[in-house]
């Protein structure tokens, strides 16, 4: 049972969480004086008025298409979950009114940039919904966590197609746009070629990345996820200071929705960690049956106990 938040003085509260929201436990890297000042003030300006704490999570809506799990969640989902909540959970244990933790999702753009379809895509939400419910069966209760796709930030589906297309338009032309070879790796990853036409032009990585950016700088969404008093939590790594950096496990940093979840043993425990495509391809491991009431669907029946990985 949940123990019932410890009442703290105003002057006190505050300071206490943001001491343990920066906690070196669970932060992976350094946070940038920006960040630190918007965190501060966001967290005294929320516990003044006695409302939940504004939490942002960004996060693709699909499973990466060359992923036997695809296209639905999985243990890494799971374990980049429950790394969240064990952050917060001695926030919620002194802080009454919680916190709101929004995953912001990518979703109708993958179907642009990457060719996923809105099946594949729903059916990513679907799954991570309910991993989201099971997780917040065992969490404390005045913890909220929701997914909000980017798309309906925009008035609907035909808005948001009529709002990109002005959007790329207006952005760099695919000619004058020159790729770094993090950013060509990360393209030919996530691109899936549906003919062999498909990447035939001279250009399409370049083009592909027009759009990608010219979506990044939309409005709707920028603003939305840079709102004022709310602070953004990545489950992965970012380049740069400023946002707070969590991990999708205590040892991983790669994306969930574009890995595998695992477990690895340590002496006589078992540790959640979170696998990339190349990890994965590198990796040795037994696959073990599993049965977890309130964990269902096609990726819970089993999980990979590694063995050994590079």
């Amino acid at each position: 049972m949940a123990s019932a938040p410890v009442v703290l003085p105003f002057e006190i509260l505050h300071d206490e969480i943001y001491r343990i929201a920066l906690h070196k436990k669970f932060r992976k890297y350094a946070v940038g004086e920006d960040m630190k000042q918007k965190m501060y003030d966001t967290i005294k300006d929320k516990v003044s008025k006695g409302e939940p704490l504004d939490i942002i999570c960004l996060q693709g809506c699909f499973k990466l298409w060359r992923l036997p799990e695809s296209p639905e969640a999985d243990w890494a989902e799971l374990f980049a979950l429950m790394r969240l909540v064990s952050w917060i959970k001695p926030i919620m244990e002194i802080y009454k009114p919680g916190a709101i933790v929004e995953f912001f999702v990518d979703d109708l753009i993958m179907i642009k940039i990457c060719n996923y379809t809105h099946d594949e895509i729903l059916a990513y939400q679907s799954s991570f919904q309910k991993i989201i419910d099971f997780v917040l069966k065992h969490a404390p209760k005045n913890l909220q966590i929701k997914i909000t796709p980017t798309s309906t930030r925009y008035g609907g589906e035909k808005k948001f197609w009529e709002k990109l297309d002005v959007a790329v338009s207006k952005f760099a032309k695919p000619e004058e746009i020159v790729l770094s070879p993090d950013t060509i790796a990360t393209i030919e990853m996530n691109y899936r070629p549906l003919t062999d036409d498909d990447t035939k032009d001279p250009l399409w990585k370049e083009k592909n990345a027009q759009v990608h950016d010219a979506y990044m700088q939309m409005d709707d969404r920028r603003l939305y996820r840079n709102r004022p008093n709310a602070f953004l939590v990545f489950m992965f790594h970012h380049k740069g200071a400023t946002v707070l950096q969590l991990g999708s496990t205590k040892d991983s940093v790669v994306k969930p929705w574009v890995g595998v979840g695992s477990l690895r043993q340590r002496d006589d425990t078992f540790m959640p960690t979170v696998l990339s495509q190349t990890q994965l391809a590198n990796a040795k491991f037994e696959t073990h049956d599993v049965k977890i009431k309130g964990l269902d669907g096609k990726n819970f029946s089993q999980i990979r106990l590694l063995l050994s990985a590079t």
